[in-house]
């Protein structure tokens, strides 16, 4: 462990949380002292406060703090006092600021810390770093600062930083998955016949094990102590309030689970959108919807299956419609999907 950069972060910490809120400019300059001259080693010279940049012919935007090491290394910082209430302007405010100075790296600072990536000119949306408390046992306090030093600091270092973090939640997403598809129903209803072929190729008799399984109740539990993510509560409590008491079998019709390859396939085309924004690619209809929103009465008109529910980056949880056909009421709507499919370049041949 980094012993000087967790006694910067426990040092940060404590002055924040003494700071005493007079007016908006002075707070501003105590975040730049006690955190970015004092801890981070940025020189008085290096830091703008309230740098004014033209916006068109009369607005202006003024971001509260720039950072700048070199021609190539910078970045902006948004401050709001520790009592503040985050909006999402906030943030957009910040994304602006980014855009107009041309620095990959914002960081807002209020009641906690947000660092957000993002690559200029390649159309991608910010990536949220990480997001850290002003508490010394936040586990991203060290990496915080060996981040942000002055000494160190690089729009590459934090982009390999990034990099990494993706890897990682791409990683954990994929044991997320398997998980849900262990805890699911269907592999519940398998379980049996998994075993049953185990002990069968061990040399048992079939009518032994047969017989033996029939006295056994198959179930798949989370270890003790192991913290489920907010994804797991969201759809185990989905699937428990909607499946305890009854067998549920998702339609896997032919038509049907070849619009939902599509409309999976648009999903994945437009990762990083927001649900709102993919709901609108589908011309505000109900192809998709967060299962929150699906009540008992509409249960069966969606794909239910765990391995079919879709995680989206602002974390809403979606399922597809089932209700689709080639011919009657149903072919506009499957004629205007598959035109949205071909739009991005989505192959549609139907087999």
């Amino acid at each position: 462990m980094d012993t000087d950069n967790q006694n910067k972060w426990k040092n940060i910490c404590t002055q924040f949380n003494i700071i005493k809120f007079q007016d908006e400019l002075n707070y501003q300059q105590c975040i730049e002292k006690i955190i970015f001259e004092d801890k981070l080693g940025w020189e008085p010279i290096q830091i703008s406060s309230q740098l004014s940049l033209q916006l068109g012919a009369r607005e202006r935007l003024v971001p509260d703090i720039y950072l700048k090491k070199d021609e190539k290394n910078s970045l902006v910082v948004e401050v709001k006092s520790r009592n503040h209430i985050k909006e999402d302007k906030n943030i957009n405010q910040l994304i602006s600021y980014m855009k107009q100075l041309e620095t990959s790296v914002g960081i807002y600072i209020g009641s906690e810390i947000e660092v957000y990536y993002k690559k200029i000119g390649d159309g991608s949306n910010p990536f949220l770093l990480m997001k850290l408390h002003f508490n010394e046992q936040d586990e991203n306090g060290i990496n915080f600062i060996s981040l942000f030093k002055e000494k160190d600091y690089s729009i590459e270092r934090v982009e390999k930083f990034k990099i990494e973090k993706q890897k990682n939640q791409e990683f954990q997403n994929k044991v997320d998955d398997l998980v849900k598809d262990i805890k699911s129903d269907y592999f519940k209803d398998i379980l049996p016949n998994i075993v049953s072929s185990f002990f069968i190729e061990k040399g048992l008799d079939q009518n032994v094990v047969k017989i033996a399984l029939d006295k056994i109740i198959f179930d798949v539990k989370l270890k003790e102590g192991k913290n489920k993510t907010h994804e797991e509560e969201i759809t185990l409590d989905y699937l428990c309030r909607h499946s305890c008491n009854k067998k549920i079998k998702p339609n896997n019709g032919t038509v049907q689970r070849y619009a939902y390859n599509l409309i999976k396939q648009i999903i994945d085309k437009n990762y990083g959108k927001s649900y709102g924004q993919i709901y609108a690619i589908f011309g505000k209809k109900n192809h998709i919807e967060d299962i929150k929103n699906i009540t008992e009465k509409r249960l069966n008109r969606w794909f239910q299956n765990p391995k079919d529910l879709i995680t989206l980056i602002d974390g809403t949880i979606v399922a597809i419609s089932n209700q689709w056909g080639m011919n009657g009421a149903s072919k506009p709507e499957m004629d205007n999907l598959i035109k949205i499919a071909n739009d991005f370049g989505i192959d549609t041949s139907f087999s």
